[in-house]
């Protein structure tokens, strides 16, 4: 993503975080969201804010906690959905209270999102995002080329075509999936079903 989120919060301020948004690494919006600081406050950030990202660390932030913005509450998944929608689309995204509501439970990150507005969709609704979370997590972890993917059980000519990462891989999805390395056959076999 070309938007990277940054939630302040401290003590001394009332209602909440305030957001900061860094496109390209430039200084692009700050959000006061719920928070009710000062106007004496508000200076001070507008003051010390610095106006290129990598300075977010060398900042002398007083009481703050600056952090890049985590994927818990519903209200940062709706910011980082929104900065997302914005950098992909070109256009603002309402979201409407029912995405809101069913957000709170489904992941958002940045990686999610990437996948999920790259993957050539019409519809790039929260609602298209949470209907779609599975198959963009699985293409997250697995990839989108289906010929990259592991095969559901031990394939002998798969398995002695990987190298590497790859090969560690596969036999963790193996073991994932229910199957065992015989030793002495010096082969994988479906592990016994002992429930039974």
């Amino acid at each position: 993503m070309k938007t990277a989120i940054y939630k302040l919060t401290s003590k001394k301020i009332a209602g909440g975080a305030i957001y900061v948004s860094y496109r390209l690494g430039k200084l692009q919006a700050l959000d006061l969201a719920d928070a009710q600081p000062t106007p004496e406050q508000v200076s001070y950030l507008l003051m010390i804010l610095p106006p290129v990202e990598n300075a977010l660390q060398v900042t002398d932030w007083g009481s703050m906690v600056v952090v890049p913005i985590p994927e818990r509450t519903v209200k940062d998944k709706i910011k980082l959905f929104c900065a997302a929608f914005k950098d992909y689309r070109k256009v603002t995204y309402q979201p409407t209270q029912t995405e809101a509501s069913n957000i709170r439970t489904v992941p958002v990150s940045q990686e999610l999102l990437t996948v999920f507005f790259e993957t050539g969709l019409l519809d790039y609704s929260i609602r298209n995002y949470i209907a779609r979370i599975n198959t963009t997590r699985d293409i997250l972890k697995n990839g989108r080329n289906i010929k990259e993917r592991f095969p559901a059980g031990y394939d002998r000519d798969f398995y002695n075509s990987l190298s590497g990462e790859r090969l560690v891989e596969y036999k963790r999805h193996l073991r994932d999936n229910g199957w065992v390395y015989d030793g002495k056959l010096q082969t994988w076999k479906e592990a016994p079903n002992l429930s039974r």
